[in-house]
């Protein structure tokens, strides 16, 4: 029924769904990756410094290849991301079934992706780092050749926007992969127990789109942080410097690259728990 709680998937077969779906979202969706980070800050100088303000005029549209700039290392750090986070989103899991054994399967599968988020957080922002720097075409983000010289370089630049990056990203996670949890049994009841192949993107898209705008503050913060926004980039409290972009910019500049975002998150989301269902449900018991 409903309420059953199925038995968590292999390690091995959690790893390789959560990595299978990443890579795939990030190599077909990355173009709107780079659409949303530019709709976040506002580039006024070249250099690695970069200033914020209302745009005297709206930006060029970037040529095709420019959306495609940070993919490699984005692939690059995909699969230790999701190692990491995977890793320790089935070991929270078990630990958490056995602590607390009454626990909802919704509220256990937010608990067990927040554990996640932050272990994965360790991975996860040195590669937004690089990223954003090559999205926003900073001097010395060019190429992978150059962000990873960059990065041995100064490996301490490589943690810039730690904390707004736990900000977003736990909330994030525990949202998507509770709601997803929840969405998807609520539909499954509807539909008789039936499996349907349209039940996980559905779902997917349904809880990426709804997460995406509830943490898109969060996201800005930690863009503007990592490409080098000069006053918020050395702030030490998150909520402080959410409070300065709202009072320089408005509050609607929290929501800037919102709808890119929401895009992004829908789409990369409904393809990513395809193949994340797909692959557990098709794992080899024996394995």
């Amino acid at each position: 029924g409903g309420g059953r709680v199925r038995p968590p998937p292999p390690l091995l077969a959690e790893i390789a769904a959560g990595a299978l779906g990443g890579i795939a979202k990030t190599a077909l969706f990355y173009p709107l990756d780079t659409l949303t980070t530019r709709a976040e800050v506002q580039r006024q100088a070249l250099g690695a410094e970069v200033q914020f303000s209302r745009p005297a005029a709206p930006a060029p549209w970037p040529r095709p290849l420019e959306l495609y700039r940070g993919l490699a290392v984005a692939i690059l750090c995909s699969l230790p991301y999701a190692t990491v986070f995977h890793t320790a989103n089935s070991l929270s899991a078990g630990w958490l079934s056995w602590l607390l054994p009454a626990l909802v399967p919704d509220a256990l599968a937010a608990l067990s992706a927040a554990a996640a988020s932050v272990a994965a957080t360790t991975i996860g922002v040195p590669l937004e780092f690089l990223k954003h720097r090559a999205q926003v075409r900073a001097p010395g983000f060019e190429t992978l050749a150059s962000s990873l010289a960059r990065a041995r370089a100064d490996p301490r630049a490589l943690y810039t926007g730690f904390q707004s990056t736990l900000a977003r990203n736990v909330p994030y996670n525990a949202l998507h992969f509770g709601l997803y949890a929840a969405v998807t049994r609520m539909a499954r009841a509807l539909l008789s127990g039936a499996h349907s192949p349209a039940i996980a993107p559905f779902c997917g898209a349904l809880a990426g789109a709804l997460v995406s705008f509830l943490t898109q503050p969060m996201d800005v913060l930690n863009t503007r942080r990592q490409v080098g926004s000069a006053g918020l980039e050395r702030t030490g409290s998150v909520w402080t410097s959410l409070q300065l972009i709202a009072k320089r910019e408005g509050p609607s500049a929290l929501f800037r690259g919102w709808r890119p975002r929401c895009v992004l998150y829908a789409v990369s989301a409904a393809f990513f728990f395809s193949v994340y269902s797909t692959v557990l449900e098709r794992w080899p018991a024996d394995w």
